[in-house]
Formats: C-alpha cells, sequence, structure tokens
C-alpha cells in the first residue's frame, strides 16, 4: 500500500475471466455503428470506411457496446471472433453534376 491507494501487482491483481485471458485487442477504430432490431443484426463502420454486418447479436450487447467509454476495446473483446459477419458494399462515392 503506497499512501493509503492500494497497488496492484501481478500477485493481487484479481485474475481476467476465462474469455479475456490471452485475447489479443489489437487497435480498431469504429467510426460509427447501428442495430437493426428486426434482424438482430449490428453494423459497424470502421475509421478505414469498411463496413460489416454482425449477425445473432442481443440489444443488450448492442447497448452496452454505445455505452462502453471505449467502443474500440469493447469490439475487440465480445465481439469480434464471436458473431458471423460479412462485409458491406462500400458506399457509393459522391458524383458531381
Amino acid at each position: 500500500m503506497i499512501a493509503g491507494k492500494m497497488v496492484m501487482t501481478a500477485k493481487t491483481r484479481p485474475a481476467l475471466p476465462g474469455f479475456l485471458r490471452g485475447q489479443k485487442t489489437e487497435p480498431v477504430g469504429i467510426r460509427d455503428a447501428v442495430y437493426i432490431p428486426e434482424r438482430k443484426e449490428m453494423q459497424i463502420t470502421f475509421s478505414s470506411g469498411r463496413r460489416f454486418a454482425y449477425s445473432d447479436v442481443p440489444q443488450s450487447l448492442y447497448d452496452a457496446f454505445m455505452a462502453s467509454p471505449s467502443r474500440a476495446a469493447f469490439f475487440s473483446i465480445a465481439i469480434r471472433g464471436r458473431f458471423q459477419f460479412h462485409e458491406l458494399a462500400p458506399p457509393a462515392p459522391a458524383t458531381r453534376h
């Protein structure tokens, strides 16, 4: 303990839950996300502009994702690799008239 504050060490830190142990969390940039309740589909647009649709995502998970202070970290831990997904067609580029 330092000046009344508990210092966490490898010995005192609680073990991570099983689904977090060994989980790689590569940095991801998330630009936007929408949820389509009738399809239980979560659509995520990444900072690269690529868009993906994730199937069978519960509304409660989407709500937790949106409330998360770090959506990128939440995505890496709770969504990536856990749901079937497919890439959506990129939006058509704007045309000039």
